[in-house]
C-alpha cells in the first residue's frame, strides 16, 4: 500500500457524470505521484439528512483510508492538471492539515492584485437576474452568520491534505455539529475553516491546488458574464478562457459552476498545446 490516498465523493447520477470528465486527470496525477485512488459513489452515512459535503468529514475513519499516513480530499468537481501540478502533501507537516487559504496562501488573493471593484459570485449571479447586489461578505461577516468568531483566516474545503492519525478525532467532532441553520449554504466548510485556523492546525497550500473558477471569470474574464444566446462566438471565448485558466492551474475548482466542464479539455494543460485548437 502506498503512503497517500487521493480520496473524493461522488455521490448521485450528477456529481458522477462530473466526476466522470475529470477523473482521467486525477487518475495521471496519482500515478504521476504514486498516490492510490479512492472513490465513494455511495453514502458514508446513508441516515445523515444533510448536504452530502458533511460526509468528508467520515473519509479519516472508514476502512478504505483510516490506515494511510496521508490523504488528500479534493471535491469531485476539481479538474487536475497531471503536468504541472507538484506533490500536493510536499511540505506539509503531518500533524496540520493543508487547504488553501485566503490571506495565507499564494500567489496573492486577486484583491491583492486587482483593482477594487472585482464582484464575488453572490454580485454577480444578482447582477445577471437583475436583483439589488449584495454587499461583498467580509470575513467577519461569514463566520458571525454560524455563531463564530473570526478567528483571522479562512479557508476553501475543496482541497485538504490530511493525516487519519492526527485529524480523525477533528473530523469527528465536526460531523456531531448540527448543520443547521445554514444561511449561507457553505455545509460543513465554516465550521472546519474556523476550527483549522482557530487551532492553528492550518498549513497554507498554494493557491493554484484550489483555483475557483468563478473567481477567476469574475477577475480575469468579467465579459463572459454577458451571455448573448443569439451569439454562438461566446461558446468559443469561454472555451479558450476556461482552458487559459486551467493551463495556469494545478487543479482549476468549478464549485457552483459545473456546467463550463462542457468547455474544458483534459489534453490542453500547457500554453504550446492551444495549437491543438487552430489545425
Amino acid at each position: 500500500m502506498t503512503k497517500t490516498c487521493l480520496v473524493t465523493l461522488a455521490l448521485g447520477d450528477k456529481h458522477q457524470h462530473v466526476f466522470a470528465r475529470v477523473r482521467p486527470t486525477w487518475e495521471a496525477y496519482a500515478d504521476k505521484h504514486g498516490f492510490d485512488l479512492v472513490v465513494f459513489d455511495q453514502p458514508l452515512d446513508a441516515t445523515d439528512q444533510r448536504s452530502p459535503a458533511w460526509q468528508k468529514l467520515l473519509i479519516l475513519d472508514h476502512p478504505r483510508t483510516r490506515d494511510f499516513q496521508r490523504v488528500v480530499w479534493l471535491d469531485c468537481d476539481i479538474a487536475l492538471n497531471p503536468l504541472k501540478a507538484p506533490d500536493i502533501t510536499q511540505g506539509v507537516p503531518l500533524d496540520k492539515i493543508g487547504a488553501v487559504a485566503r490571506e495565507g496562501s499564494t500567489p496573492p488573493a486577486w484583491d491583492r492584485i486587482l483593482a477594487e471593484g472585482v464582484p464575488d459570485m453572490s454580485q454577480a449571479l444578482a447582477w445577471k437576474e437583475g436583483k439589488p447586489l449584495p454587499e461583498i461578505q467580509d470575513r467577519a461577516a461569514y463566520y458571525a452568520a454560524y455563531g463564530l468568531e473570526d478567528p483571522g483566516e479562512a479557508v476553501n474545503t475543496g482541497a485538504l491534505v490530511l493525516s487519519p492519525a492526527h485529524h480523525r478525532d477533528l473530523f469527528a467532532e465536526m460531523y456531531r455539529l448540527p448543520g443547521t441553520p445554514d444561511p449561507l449554504n457553505q455545509y460543513e466548510q465554516p465550521h472546519l475553516s474556523h476550527a483549522l485556523a482557530a487551532r492553528r492546525l492550518l498549513h497554507p497550500l498554494d493557491r493554484r491546488f484550489n483555483r475557483l473558477w468563478f473567481d477567476e471569470m469574475c477577475a480575469l474574464y468579467p465579459f463572459l458574464l454577458y451571455q448573448d444566446p443569439q451569439d454562438p462566438g461566446w461558446e468559443s471565448l469561454v472555451h479558450l478562457c476556461v482552458q487559459a485558466a486551467y493551463t495556469n492551474s494545478y487543479a482549476l475548482h468549478f464549485a457552483g459552476c459545473v456546467q463550463f466542464l462542457g468547455f474544458w479539455r483534459s489534453n490542453i494543460q500547457d500554453w504550446r498545446e492551444f495549437t491543438r485548437l487552430f489545425p
